[in-house]
């Protein structure tokens, strides 16, 4: 979702501990999977939903787990 997207973009602009422990996950993981994107992709969702209950608004957060149940 475009949203989730750009609301983790934008709190890593302005959160530079999140932004730089996100770029070491990126880094260790493109190193841990090379040619898996999948198993790349699936490194970095477990970091990603944690920041974005940090990051989403809560109506927000309510309205996408109401859609998805």
């Amino acid at each position: 979702d475009i949203k989730r997207h750009l609301a983790l973009r934008d709190y890593l602009r302005t959160h530079k501990e999140a932004c730089s422990a996100y770029a070491s996950l990126k880094k260790s993981l493109a190193e841990q999977y090379p040619y898996d994107i999948g198993g790349y992709c699936d490194g970095k969702d477990e970091y990603i939903k944690k920041q974005n209950l940090c990051v989403l608004p809560l109506s927000y957060l309510f309205f996408t787990s109401a859609i998805a149940v």
